[in-house]
């Protein structure tokens, strides 16, 4: 299991932790939420999770391509910047005969 996956999953399992002792605890007279409720924002909360976390490989993976990119741009520029000081270097001893 990846960590990601797995701080999803212990995420999630703290949060039914937290939710279900606050209604089996009964920390208000009455309860926040019936069970019905309740399951249906965990199963939102599960999406959620899960929204963020397929965001967040998305992220890591542009992040990754434009570090690449931007590597290979530097390359580039090194090249392009040799280039040029070896024009101007035949260009002056041009100039000097």
């Amino acid at each position: 299991m990846s960590q990601a996956r797995f701080k999803y999953h212990s995420v999630c399992f703290e949060l039914t932790l937290v939710l279900g002792d606050l209604y089996i605890n009964g920390f208000a007279k009455e309860p926040i939420l019936s069970p019905t409720d309740l399951e249906t924002k965990l199963d939102e909360l599960t999406q959620l999770c899960e929204a963020l976390l397929s965001k967040q490989q998305q992220l890591s993976s542009d992040n990754q391509r434009l570090t690449q990119e931007r590597a290979q741009l530097l390359e580039r520029n090194v090249a392009v910047k040799s280039k040029v000081e070896g024009m101007i270097l035949r260009l002056k001893s041009l100039e000097q005969d």
